[in-house]
């Protein structure tokens, strides 16, 4: 966001706009209005959360590079494997 920040106020004519109105206003409808220009484009929203993914009893936050990672995992390990299924 701080790096497209000049350009953006530039093509806009606007002073200023807060982090909200560009992540929340600008960005989605730039998105909706341009998807063969922006389909290979990796957007990261900040994490909302967290779950605790329960297979492993790891936390997982719920933003869009943590869920990229866990979605990337070969392999989650069988519940038989843990100690309180056996």
């Amino acid at each position: 966001m701080y790096a497209a920040r000049p350009e953006m106020l530039k093509l806009s004519g606007r002073d200023s706009f807060t982090d909200s109105y560009f992540s929340q206003q600008v960005l989605p409808l730039f998105l909706q209005q341009n998807p063969n220009l922006t389909a290979r484009w990796k957007v990261a929203y900040d994490k909302r959360g967290s779950v605790i993914q329960p297979h492993t009893g790891h936390s997982v936050g719920l933003g869009a590079v943590d869920v990229d990672r866990m979605q990337k995992q070969k392999s989650l390990m069988p519940m038989t494997h843990l100690s309180s299924f056996k």
